[in-house]
């Protein structure tokens, strides 16, 4: 058997993708990540991402500090969440109470146990 390194390849460079490479190449697993479309508004599915608490936690695990911070920095803060028309009226708002009863995402690392 050959004792070359482990090299991952990525298929789909969404957030999920992206984050396992992070968190691959943290642990010094080569990585390649392979996305479908060729630019960043090839398929434009709106203006932003809802990210559970698990999904931060993950995304605290295996981004660089920096990344994370910037991460932090430009998300907006936990709360409901809405369902949106094409011109960005509110169509439904689901209380996060209902979503997530028993915790809340995780903010900057410091808090992190």
């Amino acid at each position: 058997m050959s004792s070359s390194p482990l090299h991952v390849m990525v298929v789909g460079g969404g957030i999920g993708g992206l984050c396992l490479a992070q968190g691959l190449k943290r642990a010094g697993v080569g990585v390649a990540v392979y996305e479908r479309d060729r630019t960043s508004i090839d398929r434009l599915q709106g203006y932003r991402l809802h990210i559970n608490p698990a999904g931060s936690r993950a995304l605290n695990e295996c981004l660089p500090s920096a990344v994370w911070e910037a991460f932090v920095a430009t998300a907006g803060e936990p709360g409901n969440f809405a369902f949106l028309s094409e011109n960005l009226e509110e169509l439904a708002v689901v209380g996060e109470g209902i979503m997530y009863p028993e915790t809340r995402p995780i903010r900057p690392r410091a808090i992190m146990p």
